[in-house]
């Protein structure tokens, strides 16, 4: 029976995918869920057992934590696949993750072009738009 407590673990393949299997005598063991997904550590007995009952681990959503993922306010969090990402501001908010989201509209969308034809709009660090004026003028 010891060569069929080696096929649970590489023959069923019962654990999540990077989840280290350890042929257990008898049986098997799957470790912990890994960072960014939940679930439990699971073990069995035998071929049917490790073939019937996988172990799942879910994918955790960061961005619905109600802290938006640790983003800044007013940003986008992207959730992947056992991880996040902090994003551009969002939509009427101006900035990035080092300085911070706040109202505004820089120089984007209708407000492209605030400047008149010897001008060239500029959004600050912080937001803020200005008008720079083309040196030859």
């Amino acid at each position: 029976h010891r060569a069929d407590s080696n096929l649970q673990c590489a023959g069923a393949k019962p654990c999540f995918v990077g989840v280290e299997c350890s042929n257990a005598f008898p049986g098997y063991e799957c470790g912990p869920c890994p960072a960014g997904y939940t679930g439990t550590a699971t073990s069995g007995l035998g071929l049917a057992q490790a073939n019937a009952r996988p172990q799942v681990c879910h994918d955790i959503d960061e961005c619905h934590d109600g802290k938006n993922g640790g983003c800044v306010d007013n940003s986008i969090c992207i959730n992947t696949k056992g991880s996040f990402q902090c994003g551009p501001c969002g939509d009427g908010f101006v900035g990035d993750q080092r300085v911070g989201c706040r109202r505004g509209h820089g120089c984007s969308g209708a407000h492209r072009a605030p400047c008149n034809e010897q001008g060239v709009c500029v959004t600050t660090d912080n937001g803020s738009t200005s008008c720079q004026v083309n040196a030859a003028w």
